[in-house]
């Protein structure tokens, strides 16, 4: 059940003082471990707060990182059927550093793009940070189960 927060800013810097009391605020659904990112050009910031249940040890802790820290994910969730999806993209020449199911969408979005969506069954929130693109991918599972909010200012 872990909670997951992101903050972009294309004007001023994301606070990583923000980013820590969304965690603190967050460890009720992540008492295992609490981890903030920044994006070293201020743009992007995520926190996590991890509850374990799939990869009990630390290599699976967010947000994960892909290809030089070009991506960037948090998820909270399950995605279903991954152990399936892994051994695809594997045999496709991609390498995992975790056994955590999230991991799977960083080569699918590198593959799909957005169309990566269309890939994964499960329940499931995640926000991604395309540094290259600076591009912001957030979903949540077509159900609704886990939630996404979002706001603009």
């Amino acid at each position: 059940m872990c909670g997951i927060a992101a903050v972009f800013s294309s004007r001023n810097p994301v606070s990583t003082e923000v980013l820590r009391k969304a965690t603190v605020s967050l460890k009720h659904r992540g008492p295992d471990n609490q981890n903030v990112w920044s994006d070293p050009e201020g743009l992007a910031g995520m926190a996590h707060a991890r509850l374990s249940l799939l990869d009990l040890s630390s290599d699976g802790d967010q947000p994960l990182s892909w290809k030089e820290e070009r991506l960037k994910l948090i998820h909270n969730g399950e995605f279903y059927d991954f152990e399936r999806i892994k051994k695809e993209l594997e045999n496709k020449g991609h390498l995992f550093r975790t056994a955590s199911d999230s991991e799977i969408l960083l080569p699918l979005y590198e593959e799909f793009g957005t169309g990566a969506l269309q890939e994964l069954r499960g329940e499931f929130a995640f926000v991604l940070w395309d540094r290259n693109n600076r591009q912001v991918f957030a979903a949540r599972d077509r159900f609704g189960i886990k939630p996404l909010f979002y706001a603009i200012h």
